[in-house]
């Protein structure tokens, strides 16, 4: 009998243990709850609470998005103590962060979620990118590294700024993106070589800017848009630019505009377009007053 007790306090143990241990999870639905998410993340191990079975005493913390962050900046500094794991959730969140010290996981189980803007990662930290994508913001800077930049499955969309160590980082990354908000912000930032695919079916319009020496792609993965796609060629006639869409279905029965792919869009701002190339798509509509590709000049 009591062997038995034994078992059953041993079991009781084990469970608590593996309790104290599991990774908190803290799901976040706005810029304020994620301000305050990442300063508890990057509280000092002695200003936590260390009470049995108290929730800031568990070993890391994974903090999850439920929707959209809609912040045009959300700094924060980080000295991370334990591992902390940003789980993107199919979701979006804009800001920029600085890691001292720790590691930082960038995950999603969609892998069409993006953290918007940049993520400075200071000499002895690390940046683990396993899924989702980092965009880069206005200044087209994705990641400043001076510490470890690594990523296995996940994308880094904009330039990358290194001086430290970036095991297994492609040259080239590809974002999946399943809305426009996402996409067009995917495309803002891509440099020479880099892919925006699509996820899903996409609603809405999307405008390419292009850029000398740069020549990206939208790959519609033979998914359906509902909109257009305007090819923007600043006036300027960039030899070096180029743009290629291909495997994309366009719907023109909702779009406004009088065509599926635009190059240009009959101002003189957005002429001269350069190296565009479309491949596999189809059009399907109604209207016969649409037209699938139309030269503006």
């Amino acid at each position: 009998m009591k062997l038995k007790y034994f078992f059953i306090a041993l079991v009781a143990m084990v469970a608590c243990f593996s309790e104290a241990f599991a990774q908190r999870v803290i799901t976040v639905s706005n810029a304020e709850e994620l301000k305050q998410a990442l300063k508890e993340a990057s509280a000092a191990p002695q200003a936590r609470q260390a009470a049995p079975g108290d929730a800031s005493s568990y070993d890391g913390m994974t903090i999850k998005l439920s929707e959209y962050t809609d912040a045009s900046k959300i700094d924060g500094t980080l000295s991370i103590f334990n591992p902390l794991i940003v789980d993107l959730n199919g979701y979006a969140v804009n800001g920029n962060l600085t890691l001292k010290s720790g590691q930082l996981s960038i995950i999603d189980g969609t892998g069409t979620g993006a953290w918007i803007g940049c993520i400075t990662v200071d000499s002895g930290a690390t940046l683990a990118v396993g899924s989702g994508s980092i965009i880069a913001g206005a200044d087209g800077v994705a990641v400043i590294n001076n510490g470890t930049l690594s990523t296995d499955g996940g994308a880094v969309i904009g330039k990358i700024t290194n001086t430290g160590s970036m095991p297994g980082v492609a040259t080239y990354n590809t974002a999946l993106v399943a809305n426009t908000t996402v996409a067009q912000a995917a495309l803002n930032a891509a440099i020479d070589g880099q892919t925006v695919q699509f996820a899903s079916d996409i609603e809405g319009d999307l405008t390419a800017v292009q850029k000398p020496n740069t020549k990206i792609t939208i790959d519609g993965d033979s998914k359906t848009m509902n909109g257009t796609i305007t090819v923007d060629g600043k006036s300027a006639a960039y030899a070096t630019a180029g743009l290629t869409i291909k495997n994309v279905n366009f719907n023109a029965d909702g779009i406004t505009a009088d065509a599926c792919v635009r190059l240009g869009d009959g101002t003189n701002a957005t002429r001269y377009t350069n190296g565009v190339t479309v491949d596999g798509c189809t059009f399907t509509g109604t209207n016969k007053e649409k037209v699938g590709v139309k030269n503006y000049t």
